[in-house]
């Protein structure tokens, strides 16, 4: 083999663990408390749970660029359904009597528009 398929499939190995890594880390916070936050069980975990969603994010990217295997398949009933919600959500919110609202919602809810796409994306 030659030395760039030896880094590649080394660099490969790396995001994936990365992404499962990360996708676990996920799991552990709910326990996670902030006491500086003016709402401590939830503000802190949405910030740190977009924060790791948008690296995992990254990484899958690269994976996308350069493996093909690792692109979905959007013909596939599933993908199409799971990318139905997003969908919606982005639409309400464009429509809605206050789009900035929709978008962020509050802070103690954290169900905005925004919150919605990040756990699609993960």
């Amino acid at each position: 083999m030659s030395r760039s398929v030896v880094i590649a499939r080394a660099v490969e190995r790396i995001v994936v663990k990365t992404i499962f890594l990360g996708s676990c880390g996920i799991f552990l916070l709910p326990l996670v408390v902030t006491q500086s936050a003016l709402f401590p069980y939830v503000i802190s975990k949405a910030l740190i749970f977009r924060v790791i969603v948008e690296i995992l994010a990254v990484c899958w990217l690269v994976l996308c660029v350069y493996r093909p295997s690792y692109r979905p398949n959007l013909r596939h009933p599933l993908i199409l359904a799971a990318v139905l919600l997003p969908g919606i959500a982005l639409l309400t919110t464009v429509t809605s009597q206050d789009p900035w609202y929709s978008l962020w919602s509050v802070q103690e809810r954290m169900s905005g528009s925004f919150f919605t796409i990040h756990v699609w994306i993960w």
